[in-house]
């Protein structure tokens, strides 16, 4: 069984990335400008990073394109944020 690295969207603006239990954990913050997503991280870097949002609802996930990546995120009701 494969287990995936969790991504948590929260309503007050931050994102976490509950990765594999062997790495580190990210975080940073976020922003929604009509179907573009734009996410700064929290490192000493400070990378952003600008996806386009796209709903597919047959299948019930999220896709986010930054035009090198392609993430696609099932969607979870209950917050743990």
């Amino acid at each position: 069984m494969h287990t995936f690295p969790e991504y948590l969207f929260c309503k007050n603006g931050r994102w976490e990335l509950h990765a594999l239990s062997n790495s580190i954990g990210q975080m940073g913050t976020y922003t929604i400008d009509g179907n573009q997503l734009i996410t700064v991280h929290d490192g000493a870097d400070r990378l952003t990073g600008k996806y386009t949002i796209t709903w597919h609802a047959a299948e019930n996930y999220l896709e986010l394109d930054d035009g090198k990546l392609v993430f696609r995120l099932r969607y979870r009701t209950e917050a743990k944020c």
